[in-house]
């Protein structure tokens, strides 16, 4: 994956990952349990705050796109020196090709339905914005 780079101040953070998945199908059957129609988590050893504002672009691995969105960060794990670093992104908006993708191969799947990103109990304590702004703990 490649790294979060921030833009300017108060503009959303570019994140572009190149996935180890040749094809959307491939890409539904070993990572469809991250995905749902709200959002996405993504492994990652570096995570920005919850509550940052982030433009992901998605890519398989031969370099075609998969998921365009822009997403806020929902919550991040990890962090508490336990679970799996990573990050739940919620999705703000999506271009109609990941839109068509997202009705297409992710709305069957049982759980597809959430507006949120997904979170497993593997994962460890969550991180989330605080209604102040601040981050806290939340398991």
């Amino acid at each position: 994956m490649t790294q979060p780079h921030s833009t300017a101040k108060g503009e959303a953070i570019g994140l572009v990952v190149k996935l180890p998945f040749a094809t959307p199908e491939e890409f539904v059957a070993r990572y469809g349990a991250n995905v749902t129609r709200g959002g996405i988590y993504l492994r990652a050893k570096t995570v920005k705050p919850p509550g940052s504002t982030v433009t992901l672009d998605l890519k398989l691995a031969d370099g075609s796109r998969i998921i365009h969105a822009t997403a806020v960060i929902h919550f991040v794990t990890g962090q508490a020196g336990q679970g799996i670093s990573g990050m739940g992104f919620r999705f703000l908006s999506v271009d109609p090709a990941t839109q068509q993708f997202l009705d297409s191969a992710i709305a069957p799947l049982p759980h597809a339905q959430s507006p949120l990103p997904p979170s497993r109990p593997g994962w460890g304590p969550r991180m989330r914005p605080s209604p102040r702004g601040c981050s806290r703990l939340r398991r």
